[in-house]
């Protein structure tokens, strides 16, 4: 079992990650996280998402909000696979 180190980075626990986890969160901004996660214990933080699929390429934009606005974490991403596996 993995202890959690407060000194690490969100980006250090993403690298952790297996490859094959890492495509959704590749690229992000973050913006007063400790209250994002606040709010995700809570039950109060908003996530939405939406992706598109033209052309043989899937790709997808997705926001994490604490509650009131007071912090957010957003992304974007290319979605792997192939046309066969994918759908929009």
């Amino acid at each position: 079992m993995r202890t959690s180190n407060p000194n690490r980075t969100f980006q250090q626990h993403i690298r952790d990650l297996p490859i094959e986890s890492q495509w959704p969160i590749e690229n992000f901004k973050a913006h007063n996280i400790h209250a994002v996660l606040a709010s995700m214990q809570e039950g109060s933080a908003l996530a939405v998402c939406d992706g598109s699929f033209k052309k043989g390429s899937g790709a997808a934009a997705w926001v994490l909000e604490a509650a009131e606005g007071q912090g957010r974490i957003s992304g974007t991403n290319h979605v792997p696979g192939n046309d066969t596996v994918q759908s929009s």
